[in-house]
């Protein structure tokens, strides 16, 4: 299991509390919370990633932001009283077909490799 509650301890990831998650997960220069992309890393692979390891998933993640100009068109055309979760569910089904998204979805084995 990624994370359990206990009512005596809070939440904890991986086995680690939040406090724990806040010491050990790099940070931001110059921040004093842990970046998204460690707890990422912690919560896939269960292990505490190094600052490169986080620079680098970042990078990725940042290579692939760009969104197709027909989802845009898609998400576009949806009523505007339409769900965020369900706008986002019909974006992720559609890039899901068009290049790079079609070879290379899977994060996870994006965020285990070395």
């Amino acid at each position: 299991m990624s994370n359990i509650c206990a009512s005596d301890e809070g939440i904890r990831f991986r086995g680690k509390s939040i406090p724990e998650c806040q010491e050990l997960l790099p940070k931001a220069p110059g921040g004093s919370e842990p970046l998204p992309e460690a707890l990422f890393w912690l919560l896939v692979t269960g292990e505490i990633p190094t600052h490169d390891q986080v620079t680098e998933l970042s990078k990725d993640w940042a290579a692939r932001a760009a969104i197709p100009e027909f989802v845009e068109e898609l998400l576009d055309r949806c009523p505007p009283t339409l769900h965020p979760m369900s706008q986002f569910s019909i974006a992720v089904t559609a890039v899901r077909n068009s290049p790079p998204w079609h070879s290379r979805v899977d994060l996870i084995s994006i965020a285990a490799e070395p």
